[in-house]
């Protein structure tokens, strides 16, 4: 009587799905943006830009993005506004606030002082939630969008608890001295933003059969 044939074994490690975490930078990528004179792009789906970054057999499984909410001037205030409740409608991201401090600034060049507005606690806020999904097993490897080196602490603490790290530099933004530290590097080009803005506009339900529309600000037209 001939062997049975036998099943096929599974090889579990090519079939695992890769858990990837992304934390965005808000300000960092938001001012590259601008210096790149990219203003049209800034109505950026994060969620979409992420997937699009992924490689065959990762997953998204967690997306959060870091900024502080302006309060002046008002029309800078009423777009970011804008622009956060767009992405909380379009769901899937994770917004975690600092604070916007007003301070005495020096001028480096010429001394002079003068009262400014500088953010506050994004990096922190940041540095803690990579490091504590590390610590909770969130994801396999964590996409960090950012070219602050005040971050290095982090990625080098992450990668010691055996987290992978891949780098995104936003538009006219470099970060050379994370990219020592990272696995992988990527650089986000004008393509990656103009392929991926969130619908104009986004629609969110408030009420059974009564919705809010958010739509892109003229100003980023």
């Amino acid at each position: 009587m001939p062997p049975h044939p036998q099943e096929p074994v599974s090889d579990c490690a090519a079939d695992a799905i890769e858990r990837v975490s992304a934390y965005i930078d808000g300000f960092n990528v938001y001012y590259g943006i601008n210096t790149a004179g990219l203003r049209q792009y800034l109505w950026l789906d994060y969620r979409r830009l992420v997937t699009s970054l992924l490689r065959t057999g990762q997953e998204l499984t967690v997306l959060k993005y870091f900024t502080s909410k302006v309060t002046e001037p008002a029309d800078s205030a009423k777009r970011q506004d804008t622009y956060l409740n767009a992405l909380r409608a379009r769901g899937g991201i994770e917004i975690v606030e600092g604070e916007i401090e007003r301070r005495r600034i020096t001028c480096p060049s010429c001394g002079c002082g003068y009262k400014g507005r500088q953010e506050k606690m994004s990096d922190v806020n940041l540095a803690v939630a990579m490091v504590m999904d590390a610590v909770h097993d969130r994801y396999d490897q964590a996409l960090l969008m950012s070219a602050d080196s005040d971050l290095t602490a982090v990625v080098v603490q992450v990668r010691g608890l055996g987290k992978a790290v891949k780098l995104v530099d936003p538009v006219k933004r470099h970060g050379e001295k994370l990219a020592t530290l990272v696995d992988h590097r990527i650089h986000l080009t004008p393509r990656h933003l103009r392929d991926n803005q969130l619908p104009d506009p986004v629609r969110r339900e408030r009420k059974p059969g009564r919705y809010r529309d958010y739509r892109r600000p003229a100003e980023w037209s």
